[in-house]
């Protein structure tokens, strides 16, 4: 199995952070990251980034270059999990934004494996974090034992993460 090291070799270190959480300035908020093991935090839509670029710029407002706030990669069970984090602030639904991060997460690890010559079972998950509160059409989601729906996505609420939860 590729390591975290192996992946944190890979990536561009501008969009790797070293913090333990995770913040929307623009909307006040900050999400600790609880877990005991290792992860890499990405930050997916750092305001510089150039890995969209390819797209035409025209683009933008029609949702093809948006992305989600973070990427974070941990490893678990000879598996690598990918959890993709959006934080709003309110009502907003961000299965648009974890979607479109999930393609380039996808691509990002295939292009990961075929560097190492390695074939590695990644797990991707996405997580809408709310800071005021969970629209109801995803309440049921919080539940314990139904942290996930069928296409993998899940609501918090709060300012702490419990990530090991989410694996």
């Amino acid at each position: 199995m590729i390591s975290l090291d192996n992946i944190k070799d890979v990536l561009n270190p501008s969009y790797l952070l070293n913090k333990t959480f995770m913040e929307e300035k623009r909307e006040g908020m900050k999400i600790d990251i609880i877990y005991s093991g290792g992860y890499i935090l990405f930050q997916s839509d750092k305001k510089s980034a150039k890995y969209l670029d390819f797209f035409h710029p025209s683009l933008v407002g029609g949702g093809i270059r948006r992305t989600a706030d973070y990427i974070i990669i941990t490893t678990k069970n000879n598996t690598i999990h990918c959890i993709i984090v959006e934080l709003k602030k309110a009502n907003d639904n961000p299965k648009e934004q974890l979607s479109l991060t999930e393609f380039f997460v996808d691509f990002m690890f295939k292009r990961i494996c075929y560097k190492y010559k390695q074939h590695s079972n990644v797990v991707i998950r996405k997580v809408g974090a709310f800071k005021d509160k969970i629209p109801n059409g995803y309440k049921g989601l919080t539940k314990p034992g139904k942290l996930y729906d069928s296409a993998n996505f899940a609501y918090i609420k709060g300012n702490k993460f419990d990530l090991g939860r989410y694996l």
